[in-house]
């Protein structure tokens, strides 16, 4: 499969899904002016990855802001990975990423490691 790679900008993060490298990150700030136009081929993508995914997927979150729009398509991010270990054709694992001192970024983890069935790992750097 393809890989997919997305310069960030200053409205958007930065995505690299390459299946070849086991490499699966979204990181920087996400507040697009039209989260669907940059969200639905990012999920279109996860859509075509879940039908021969790597046996071991770890999907890692370093954002540094997120808005209400973003929070939604997170969610999506995340059950799109989880089809594949619910058929039982991989194991994903999420990994958060947040700094110490900011708790909004811990809390919005701990929400999203709720919303999971997947192994979800809050990672402070």
């Amino acid at each position: 499969m393809e890989k997919l790679v997305l310069e960030g900008t200053d409205n958007t993060p930065k995505v690299v899904f390459d299946p070849g490298n086991n490499v699966f990150e979204i990181s920087g700030s996400s507040h697009p002016e039209n989260p669907a136009k940059f969200y639905n081929p990012i999920l279109n993508w996860i859509d075509e990855y879940a039908k021969a995914p790597n046996k071991v997927t770890e999907l890692s979150f370093k954002l540094d802001y997120f808005n209400s729009s973003t929070a939604k398509y997170i969610l999506n991010i995340l059950w799109g990975f989880e089809k594949t270990a619910k058929e039982g054709v991989s194991k994903v694992i999420f990994h958060w990423y947040y700094q110490e001192e900011d708790v909004d970024a811990f809390a919005s983890g701990e929400r999203y490691a709720q919303l999971t069935t997947s192994e979800f790992r809050l990672v402070k750097f």
